[in-house]
Parts: C-alpha cells; structure tokens; sequence
C-alpha cells in the first residue's frame, strides 16, 4: 500500500539522505587516513629515529592521532552512517517498498550491523599494533 507522501517530505528525506551519506564518507576516509598515518608513522619511526625524517614523521603522527582524538571520526562514520541507514529504511516504509519486501531490507539491517562490528574489530587491531609500536620505541630507547 502506497502512502500519499507530500514531495516536501520526499525532498526532505533525500536532503538528509545526501547529507548523512556525504558526512559518513568524509569520516570514513578520516578515519582511515588518521589510522593509516598514526600506526604506520608508528611503526616506521624506530628505524628512523637517526635520520632527519623523524621530525616530520613524528609531527605526522602527532597530529594525526590528535584529530583522531578531538574529532574521532570513527565515532562520526557510524553515528553518519547509522542516520543514513535509518533514514533509508524509513523512506522505503514511505514508499511501499519496505512493505513489499521486508527480508530484503532486514537482510540489508543484518548486514550493516556486521559492518558496524567489524569497525569495532578493526579499532582493536589498530590499538594492538599502536601498543607493539610504542613497545618498539621504548626498546630502541633502552639499546641506545
């Protein structure tokens, strides 16, 4: 059963729809900067401890896990990306679709959740190899 939906509404829901996609993306790649710059910066820097390259190196690192910090991007990317998914849900209610099928848009919730969790693995394994690296450096303090 199709439901009578004002374009405003429709309009409406593909403003949020377009927004909560963009700021999910723009935290997604972040993300993925910050974390690629702070544990590969982190791992790198005890071989180039004796070399100009560390100052850069450590600044990098540096400001990087500080915007992972302030702005936590991770956080962000779900939150964005949760709203998003709401929001669709809701705009395939408004249309019918939901109705039409509802295995396929549960399926569809099924597997975000996944995703969710695998940020959340993710998250741990970047923690796992911050702990090696700062591990690392305290070593290669203590052999100079």
């Amino acid at each position: 059963m199709n439901v009578v939906v004002p374009d405003k509404v429709t309009a409406d829901l593909n403003h949020y729809l377009l927004r909560y996609s963009r700021y999910a993306w723009c935290n997604a790649i972040l993300f993925w900067i910050t974390r690629l710059v702070s544990v590969v910066g982190a791992v790198i820097l005890p071989f180039v401890l004796k070399t100009p390259y560390a100052l850069y190196l450590s600044i990098a690192i540096a400001v990087s896990v500080s915007l992972d910090t302030i702005y936590k991007p991770a956080i962000n990317w779900k939150l964005f990306s949760d709203a998003y998914d709401e929001l669709f849900l809701e705009k395939a209610k408004i249309a019918g679709a939901y109705a039409a099928a509802p295995s396929v848009y549960d399926r569809i919730k099924q597997i975000e959740s996944r995703v969710s969790k695998g940020r959340d693995q993710l998250d741990q394994l970047i923690k796992d190899a911050k702990s090696s690296a700062q591990l690392a450096i305290k070593r290669s303090k203590t052999s100079d």
